[in-house]
């Protein structure tokens, strides 16, 4: 696959990631006593959430660095649900745990994001998801009432305080995003996989049409939120088009992308989540073979960069698997080796997907409670699900066990443990996803989640 090309806007994507610092201080810390370390998410195009963290100190100052290749928010826990940064910014916050209200900015980005901390703060906006039991018709007006309602709130801060042309673009995006994103996943929060009532629906109606037209990928600033929603689109339009052409390959799904979208920008992120799934698969052959339609038609490095990545990794074990896992082995400290030298010995002959966590992780814990569901799917075949709790403290761990009651095995990895298997791994944020096959050779340095697993997992377990 072709390397990523540069475009010509750099303040809205760049070719390489570049340094950004948020730091701050927090007063009051005795509110909250057990609270010792702060946490930002980034979101990739795979929507996979990155936490970068650092502990506070004891005056309450942290610091926190992450690589941006483009400008976009990002979470920072217990204090603010979105902040945007842009790459190479620095900004410096000050937060008050007697009043998670307070925050005052400073720096790179600071009006933009005191604006947008009091928008979240002294405006309203209802959730899309409370009224899942209604029809498809009936959920669709009600996601219509908060849409306008929100946009209503949004007129009123925008009549108060007076945000930049940015910020509003960014909160109108943010809201058709959850809207669209709302209704796009309803055969997935109702189970309704393959019902073709749904389907009929969103034909009749054109709402995969209005989705491209109103939603735009191309602001300044890149709403991470849309990674998730473009993800269910394209599973509702591949589903609607096997619905209607009773048939399905590769060729014709990426075809069928390139002649229904008239939006540059959108059809590319489609086009890049049917490549990534396929590299999800460790459908490697159907990726090489249609190289030509990546080179030609997905130009953005958003979207490139990401790939490449994985098609690289994904390539290197699947054409040498014994080569590729030895080599990672080799390099990994001798605690966390022999903890996973154990876990291998002890599942011979199984796929093991392996799952790392900690105990203060989010998407981690949520990660968890999706496999949870998931699993059972797999009880009387070839597969143990592993998970490797690590940079927690023991007594955490086993509380959190306790408290969700996760299937699968559990282990802990004490400190050195969690650096072994880390560095080797070049584990940078968790959740953080690996599979093993029968062989005990991991095939899988980066997998994603288990339920876009799936494909790969039956792959291996099918191999003698």
């Amino acid at each position: 696959m072709a390397g990523c090309q540069s475009n010509k806007k750099k303040d809205i994507i760049d070719d390489l990631p570049k340094r950004t610092i948020v730091s701050g201080k927090i007063f009051n810390l005795d509110v909250y006593p057990n609270t010792k370390e702060i946490f930002a998410e980034v979101v990739d195009f795979r929507d996979r959430k990155t936490v970068f963290k650092d502990s506070i100190n004891a005056d309450g100052t942290f610091t926190i660095e992450l690589s941006l290749y483009n400008a976009q928010d990002i979470k920072l826990s217990l204090v603010l649900e979105k902040l945007i940064l842009y790459p190479g910014d620095s900004i410096f916050i000050n937060f008050d745990f007697k009043d998670l209200s307070y925050a005052r900015f400073s720096g790179d980005r600071s009006k933009v994001n005191k604006d947008l901390h009091d928008f979240y703060w002294n405006y309203s906006i209802s959730g899309f998801y409370s009224k899942e039991e209604m029809e498809i018709p009936d959920f669709k007006k009600y996601c219509d009432s908060i849409k306008n309602d929100a946009f209503n709130q949004i007129d009123l801060f925008i009549k108060k305080a007076n945000p930049s042309i940015e910020l509003q673009k960014w909160l109108k995006n943010q809201i058709n995003i959850k809207y669209f994103t709302a209704i796009l996943s309803y055969p997935n929060r109702k189970g309704l996989f393959g019902d073709k009532s749904y389907y009929e629906w969103i034909e009749m109606t054109g709402f995969l049409e209005n989705v491209e037209h109103v939603i735009d990928l191309t602001q300044s600033v890149f709403n991470s939120d849309a990674y998730d929603m473009v993800s269910y689109y394209h599973s509702v339009f591949m589903d609607l088009y096997v619905i209607k052409e009773n048939k399905f390959d590769s060729y014709s799904e990426l075809e069928s992308i390139i002649s229904k979208h008239t939006d540059e920008t959108f059809k590319q992120f489609v086009l890049g989540q049917s490549f990534y799934r396929s590299l999800c698969a460790n459908y490697i052959m159907s990726v090489d073979y249609h190289k030509d339609i990546f080179d030609d038609e997905i130009k953005n490095p958003l979207i490139k960069e990401a790939l490449n990545d994985y098609y690289q990794n994904s390539k290197q074990n699947i054409e040498n698997p014994k080569i590729a896992s030895d080599a990672i082995l080799s390099k990994m400290g001798v605690n966390g080796k022999n903890l996973l030298d154990s876990i291998i010995d002890e599942n011979k002959g199984k796929v093991l997907f392996v799952d790392l966590w900690a105990t203060w992780c989010g998407p981690c814990l949520n990660g968890m409670k999706t496999a949870k569901e998931i699993m059972p799917r797999y009880k009387n075949k070839d597969i143990e699900f592993i998970f490797l709790c690590v940079n927690s403290t023991a007594e955490n761990w086993k509380g959190t066990l306790s408290k969700f009651k996760i299937g699968g095995k559990h282990y802990y990895c004490d400190n050195e443990q969690s650096k072994d298997i880390r560095r080797a791994l070049g584990v940078e944020g968790i959740p953080h996803y690996m599979i093993i096959n029968k062989n005990g050779h991991i095939v899988q340095t980066e997998s994603p989640d288990l339920k876009n697993s799936q494909g790969i997992i039956d792959q291996l377990l099918n191999e003698k």
